[in-house]
């Protein structure tokens, strides 16, 4: 068959197929999972992406993926220049690799965890020409790369294009929107936030100041008054600590607040930031949040319990974890009615992971809401009425390549698992 030309049966298959997928399709994140469907339809590829341009930090984010990464990849972000991906939406040219292996850009093995063999990737253009993103479908077979199958693509990814486009650009203006004023709020907590720990900063200073004083007096006294001298720079000494624990405690939950209204923001825009990894605590990192919200559980009349059940340091983002197990806490809290329990426990899980629980003895969640609190969809903050915070902990835990597991029960309460890499690195 002619590689430039396609039957009219095949291409009504193609519209038929995108008209199929997108019944019902209404956002963009329905609308790319729509197109990345009818491609992998019509191609019969085992695997694909749909990624979108995020032109403010130069990536592309994984807007959709199908196939056995599915779950860990949607909503990533990688650089705008790597791969075949990045190359095809550099040059707005399509790349067709019917051995991946014999490509030193890589891209494919991305989307599958066996063995990648071709590789189609067509850039997705506006009406101006101006890329928008990147359409990709991978199999361990040949068929993909196949020319009928690779004009097919072609009509998608054009199709595909014009509907993303203005669904790509009321987006924009939604989140530009939204994460002004959380930036606005931003601004307003770090100036709060400034005079606390600048108080904070002179009492640990005039604390200092009156040691040394103390110290200086019991030296002259220490002569007549051994007992009550030591006495007294001895209770200085520990209200000194107390001052420096309260400084240090206080400048770390502003950093937390700092970064949780920045993940708020990344949020909205449906999409997550690579983790700063480091080695972590995470039965600490647990036991912060739950301290953070000791007032509030003991306010409701709600029993807060931290369980250490095996040691584990970790390779992790600590303020990403905190934001994400603070959320969970605070949800469960909320919903536990006094005289019950709330509980976090950290745990091993064998295989290079671990476990983080978040229980609770609560009201139960609904089925109509259950399969969305944690789903990959970016958030609509005009007309999805969950809250951020669920989409909070589900960035998290896909940025460190984890896993969540919700079981609940009406009236019974609920628990929540993540199952988490001890080192993420080696997921990538």
């Amino acid at each position: 068959m002619d590689s430039g030309t396609v039957p009219v049966a095949a291409g009504m298959r193609v519209l038929a197929e995108i008209a199929s997928c997108l019944s019902g399709a209404g956002d963009l994140h329905e609308i790319a999972g729509a197109v990345l469907a009818a491609a992998t339809s019509v191609a019969g590829a085992e695997a694909g992406a749909l990624s979108v341009a995020d032109k403010a930090t130069d990536e592309l984010v994984l807007e959709r993926v199908s196939g056995p990464r599915s779950a860990e990849l949607t909503g990533l972000r990688v650089p705008m220049s790597a791969g075949v991906r990045g190359a095809v939406f550099a040059s707005g040219a399509e790349r067709v690799l019917r051995d991946v292996r014999e490509s030193a850009e890589g891209g494919g093995p991305l989307l599958m965890r066996r063995e990648t063999h071709s590789l189609v990737a067509l850039p997705l253009l506006g009406a101006s020409g101006e890329p928008l993103g990147v359409l990709e479908v991978a199999d361990r077979r040949p068929a993909p790369a196949e020319p009928e199958a690779v004009m097919l693509l072609r009509m998608v990814a054009a199709v595909g294009a014009l509907l993303l486009e203005p669904a790509l650009g009321q987006r924009l203006v939604r989140a530009e929107t939204v994460t002004a004023s959380i930036a606005d709020a931003h601004t307003d907590i770090k100036l709060m936030m400034a005079r606390v720990l600048s108080s904070a900063d002179a009492l640990e200073g005039a604390i200092e100041s009156h040691l040394a004083a103390a110290e200086r007096w019991a030296d002259r006294a220490r002569a007549d008054h051994p007992d009550v001298a030591d006495e007294m720079v001895e209770e200085i000494e520990e209200v000194s600590g107390q001052a420096q624990h309260f400084v240090a405690t206080a400048r770390r939950r502003a950093q937390y607040v700092h970064h949780r209204c920045e993940h708020f923001a990344w949020c909205v825009r449906g999409s997550w930031p690579r983790p700063n990894l480091t080695d972590s605590d995470i039965a600490e990192i647990a036991r912060e949040a739950a301290d953070v919200l000791a007032p509030m559980a003991q306010a409701r009349r709600v029993s807060l319990e931290v369980h250490e059940r095996s040691a584990v340091v970790a390779q992790a983002d600590g303020a990403q974890l905190f934001n994400a197990f603070y959320e969970l806490l605070h949800n469960a809290t909320r919903h536990t009615d006094p005289g019950g329990r709330v509980w976090v426990a950290v745990d091993r899980a064998g295989e290079g992971r671990y476990s983080v629980e978040v229980g609770d003895t609560g009201h139960g969640i609904a089925d109509h809401v259950r399969h969305r609190i944690f789903g990959s969809t970016p958030l609509d903050p005009w007309s999805d009425s969950l809250r951020l915070g669920t989409k909070l902990v589900a960035g998290v835990v896909r940025a460190h390549f984890g896993t969540i597991q919700l079981d609940t029960e009406i009236g019974h309460g609920t628990v929540v698992r993540l199952f988490l890499p001890l080192s993420p690195r080696e997921q990538e």
